[in-house]
């Protein structure tokens, strides 16, 4: 959050007009999966927290699943699961956020062990007092 709040403030100090009209990804390459994050929020929490992969046919599947049931309850406005859309959700590839970084000189905490603390780590229990 600080992270893009420091790059939000730098595009409103930016001088000049090469901002204008573009849109940027203000995102990190920190180096974790999604299993190691929730791992880390596992332990972080206290709770009982579990990564579930699954296969992208079986997402579709389910998705077309609750279509169904949305057909059959009537609602035929609902459009049929994309599966474009939900291959997108996976965040294979990562973003791209070289023009944030050299338009605003910007430099996101990109470091395991920086990410989890600010991130993951404030979630525990005993964290929850100290401020």
């Amino acid at each position: 959050v600080d992270d893009v709040a420091e790059a939000l403030a730098r595009c409103v100090e930016h001088k000049g007009s090469d901002l204008d009209g573009r849109a940027l990804n203000l995102c990190a390459r920190v180096p974790l999966s999604a299993r190691e994050i929730v791992e880390e929020l596992r332990h972080a929490s206290g709770r009982d927290l579990h990564f579930h992969a699954r296969r992208l046919e079986l997402s579709q599947a389910i998705e077309i699943g609750k279509w169904l049931v949305k057909l059959a309850g009537r609602r035929r406005w609902v459009p049929f699961p994309s599966w474009r859309d939900l291959k997108s959700r996976s965040l294979a590839v990562g973003f791209d956020a070289r023009s944030a970084r050299e338009l605003l000189d910007w430099q996101p905490l990109e470091d395991r062990d920086g990410f989890l603390r600010e991130a993951v780590h404030v979630l525990a229990p005993e964290s929850a007092g100290a401020s």
